[in-house]
């Protein structure tokens, strides 16, 4: 969804799990994410516009899911994947104020130092970003 919103997204393989998947399809490359939501989960989420007002923040995303991504229902992983695909690193350096070879910087940082110094470099940069903008 942040892909979508075009927020600041910060990525790194430090602690494992997945996002390594999701940097190796940022990049183009293969990655073999495969998983299956839990029953339960999948329940909650397909109940969960019951006895509620929409938010208006989840019924864009989900119409620009439908409208970019054909959306219609709980994502596969090769969907999740192909999202990130699509959305590479030059859109993720855009949208989070690092440039591609910053962010791969952060994608193989080794100590959360590294990490947490890439992050408010992107994050400074974007206020920057925005405060000139607004000068404007």
């Amino acid at each position: 969804m942040s892909c979508l919103a075009d927020q600041p997204i910060y990525l790194s393989a430090l602690l494992g799990g997945v996002t390594e998947q999701v940097i190796n399809a940022l990049e183009g490359g293969d990655a073999g994410l495969e998983f299956e939501m839990p029953e339960m989960v999948k329940k909650a989420y397909l109940k969960a516009d019951l006895g509620k007002k929409p938010d208006l923040a989840d019924s864009l995303s989900q119409s620009r899911l439908q409208n970019i991504y054909q959306y219609d229902g709980l994502l596969t992983s090769g969907e999740i994947l192909q999202i990130f695909r699509n959305y590479g690193i030059r859109r993720l350096a855009m949208n989070n104020g690092l440039s591609q070879e910053e962010n791969r910087y952060l994608f193989t940082a080794g100590t959360i130092d590294e990490v947490i110094g890439w992050v408010l470099t992107g994050l400074a940069r974007l206020r920057g970003r925005e405060e000139s903008q607004a000068r404007k």
